[in-house]
């Protein structure tokens, strides 16, 4: 994933593996109301996630559809099926 620093001027790139992300569904997993996606490693390290749809691409869409799938998310936007 390519991120921005809190100022939105620096960009730099963070290697995640698809297999941990998933959706918050909860309110407890939801930092600030503004978290959209989490990803738990295998070492416990939990990151959070915002993903601005407006500028993503197909591929987002597709790891965005990955993750509502593991999740257990259904919103009509999953391109994958169980």
């Amino acid at each position: 994933m390519e991120k921005i620093n809190w100022s939105g001027f620096k960009s730099f790139n963070e290697l995640i593996d698809v297999d941990s992300l998933k959706v918050p569904v909860t309110g407890e997993e939801q930092r600030f109301g503004y978290v959209n996606l989490i990803s738990k490693n295998k070492d416990g390290l939990v990151k959070y996630f915002y993903i601005n749809d407006g500028f993503t691409n197909i591929r987002m869409d597709r790891i965005m559809s990955l993750a509502k799938l593991k999740s257990g998310v259904d919103d009509g936007t999953v391109f994958f099926k169980k």
